[in-house]
């Protein structure tokens, strides 16, 4: 084969280990064993380089030589799809597991060389490249910048009730997961897949708890505490989590509670909940539990709901005398309410939204029912702008409140995501 000829001499050229012969003539069917010691040789050459810019070049074109030796044995259509796939996987696993930490010191130095990006055919292997960049971007990233903000910006009133928070163990350990969750690349895969195809007939919320993805982190235990002032062994009676998604939120509060009430729409994740072992209660029911809650999170749920005023005015009535209320909103804020589940053919779907755009006016346009007027471009001018145009028209008093990274699992294109959280500590003004 002498396109065989030409790599084995390319590669020769390259100072590979010598121990590897690629075959030029047509072989009758090898041996298992044969096959095995093959790869194991190529990957142990493989392994040796050093340079991991040479040894991506390298691994990619043994794994295309693979292919094209696969052609030279006399093999069934099945066992040569199989050998195939061996060498294509070769290539995948070694590219992922030796390059990802090297590859982007080495093509950006420290003298700020211009990055040429490198040209792939393979849309799986530019992905993959394109990964690597992202994630090392994102270790680089000095995460303890996000919780900070200019005080200078915002009005003496609020700034002064500012409570400075900082990267902790806790949020580091779900980083470092969300690190992990996202190498497991066929798991990822399938998650994309599904994903498309779930899409037709359920929300974001219910695929996410469908399939164990997407988790959110706002705070930690720790961090929790030091919002509401407390410190040593506090606990307190009860308390409620309006909107707890898959309750990974919820569980960095509910060691410190007797009883952990939750609520959520969608159904998978009411299914998750009840798993963690929290009392789930319906979207309207909790209402009925009068001055039963020492606190009340409401996190991330006012840009997401459809009444949020009318949330807000009934959690006064559920807290007890002096309990607290957290609130935590993405700024800048950008409200959507996400639309519930239907089980109904694609056709027939898009007839029923085409019909509630034509006779209810924002039918399906995922605006909320009481609109929140705030006001501002910047994260503090929105942060000034909601403790006066909704905090206080509804009576409540700012205690307390923190800038923080509102992280969330991320997917096959990059280990997590986050946006900028606004957490306040509220009060029902009069209350002790």
């Amino acid at each position: 084969c002498n396109f065989t000829t030409c790599i084995t001499r390319k590669l020769s050229a390259k100072n590979l280990n010598s121990d590897i012969k690629i075959p030029r003539q047509r072989f009758t069917l090898p041996g298992r064993h044969q096959l095995i010691e093959y790869f194991q040789r190529i990957y142990c050459s493989l392994s040796s380089l050093e340079c991991s810019v040479c040894f991506a070049r390298r691994a990619l074109e043994l794994s295309i030589t693979l292919m094209t030796v696969c052609r030279t044995f006399k093999l069934s259509h099945d066992a040569l799809s199989t050998l195939r796939f061996l060498a294509i996987n070769l290539f995948l696993i070694v590219f992922a597991l030796h390059i990802r930490q090297n590859l982007y010191q080495l093509i950006m130095s420290e003298e700020d060389v211009r990055f040429v990006r490198p040209h792939f055919r393979s849309v799986l292997a530019r992905h993959l490249y394109e990964r690597i960049q992202t994630d090392q971007n994102l270790k680089n990233l000095d995460i303890s910048k996000l919780y900070g903000c200019d005080l200078s910006k915002i009005i003496e009133e609020v700034s002064s009730k500012f409570v400075t928070l900082e990267l902790d163990e806790a949020t580091q350990k779900f980083i470092d997961n969300c690190f992990e969750k996202s190498d497991w690349f066929f798991t990822q895969i399938w998650h994309t897949i599904a994903k498309s195809v779930l899409s037709w007939f359920m929300n974001q919320t219910s695929i996410n708890g469908l399939l164990h993805r997407g988790s959110m982190f706002v705070f930690s235990n720790k961090q929790f505490k030091t919002l509401l002032g407390k410190s040593g062994d506090w606990s307190g009676d009860a308390m409620l989590d309006l909107g707890a998604g898959d309750g990974t939120a919820t569980s960095q509060m509910s060691p410190l509670f007797k009883e952990v009430h939750v609520t959520e729409v969608s159904h998978r994740m009411r299914h998750n909940l009840s798993s963690r072992g929290y009392t789930v209660l319906d979207v309207e029911s909790w209402q009925d539990y009068v001055n039963q809650y020492d606190v009340v999170t409401c996190l991330n749920l006012l840009d997401r709901c459809d009444k949020p005023k009318s949330i807000m005015e009934s959690i006064k009535n559920v807290l007890k005398p002096g309990g607290y209320l957290i609130v935590a909103i993405v700024l800048p804020f950008k409200p959507y309410v996400e639309v519930g589940e239907l089980l109904l053919f694609i056709t027939f779907s898009v007839c029923i939204l085409s019909f509630i755009n034509a006779v209810i006016p924002g039918g399906n346009d995922h605006r909320p029912f009481e609109h929140i007027p705030v006001s501002g471009t910047t994260f503090e001018e929105q942060v000034e702008s909601v403790v006066q145009v909704l905090f206080q028209p509804l009576g409540y008093e700012l205690v307390r409140w923190t800038k923080l990274p509102y992280f969330c699992e991320g997917d096959l294109d990059q280990a997590f995501y986050w946006l900028d959280d606004a957490v306040f500590v509220l009060r029902v003004a009069g209350s002790v």
